[in-house]
């Protein structure tokens, strides 16, 4: 999946409603948004999910309108860069108490 049909704000939730190359649709609730180095990934997950280590990572681009697109074939380096921004901002919170 590389496409974000559209987000929509549902309550306190970001959906983000992608589609697949066959066109299948999927919604994923948006968990949170990181910077890295310079670019966007937002942490996805969705209700069929068992736990939060079943959630997935996509880089955040934008098309020619301006509009969001959800990148989701990253880089294995991409992934650790993530990961590692993940982690160092739960230490924070967890530290913050």
């Amino acid at each position: 999946m590389s496409h974000s049909e559209n987000k929509v704000n549902d309550g306190d939730d970001m959906i983000v409603i992608m589609r697949d190359r066959d066109g299948n649709e999927y919604s994923y609730k948006e968990e949170m948004i990181l910077p890295v180095n310079g670019e966007f990934y937002a942490v996805l997950s969705d209700d069929e999910l068992e736990s939060e280590d079943d959630a997935f990572i996509a880089r955040i681009e934008k098309d020619e309108q301006g509009e969001d697109v959800y990148v989701t074939d990253l880089t294995e380096d991409e992934l650790a860069m993530v990961q590692k921004a993940y982690d160092e901002l739960a230490d924070d919170l967890e530290n913050a108490d």
